[in-house]
């Protein structure tokens, strides 16, 4: 396998990172599920779990080949049923390959009229992604009274020049608190 899955993996991906330095910063409402929409082998997960507590902490990707117990299994091509969130971090397939596109648009719309009042939503959508599923994500979100903020204004250098380095697309994810 590549250099970049198996960074992908590790304790040095880019929502583990997110995970460290940025959701400390924030406080979400105390009600609400914390999702996570790809969840790859769980260690953002178990992270949130850690952050958020487990019994509001869930995972949803079409494989759980480590049987994490917070993930289920679910196909992210449909959204989910609705249901009041406090933290979505959406990341099911890439950002950058076209048969994603159409999935990753309606989780963002999905996630937009569930997320509840200083509710967060990181997702990609700038740059290369907007690029990419040809839809300004950022836009969507303002006019939905999303606030945008971006991890490199969160970020310590040296988890900016990690990121940068193993090329996780740092430069196209978005946090998004709704207001």
């Amino acid at each position: 396998m590549s250099e970049y899955y198996w960074a992908m993996c590790d304790w040095t991906y880019k929502f583990n990172i997110f995970c460290d330095e940025i959701l400390p910063k924030y406080t979400i409402p105390i009600e609400g599920q914390v999702l996570q929409l790809g969840v790859a082998y769980g260690l953002g997960l178990e992270k949130l779990s850690a952050l958020y507590g487990k019994d509001r902490t869930l995972g949803l990707d079409i494989e759980n080949p480590l049987r994490h117990p917070l993930c289920e299994i679910y196909d992210c091509s449909k959204p989910p049923k609705d249901r009041d969130l406090a933290f979505v971090h959406i990341d099911p397939g890439s950002a950058y390959k076209p048969e994603f596109k159409e999935m990753r648009i309606n989780l963002i719309k999905w996630a937009t009229s569930n997320i509840l009042k200083d509710g967060i939503l990181i997702t990609a959508g700038r740059n290369r992604a907007k690029k990419c599923l040809n839809w300004d994500v950022e836009k969507h979100l303002e006019n939905n009274n999303f606030e945008i903020s971006y991890p490199e204004d969160h970020l310590s250098q040296d988890s900016i020049n990690l990121l940068k380095e193993t090329k996780q697309g740092v430069e196209d994810q978005i946090i998004a608190i709704k207001r």
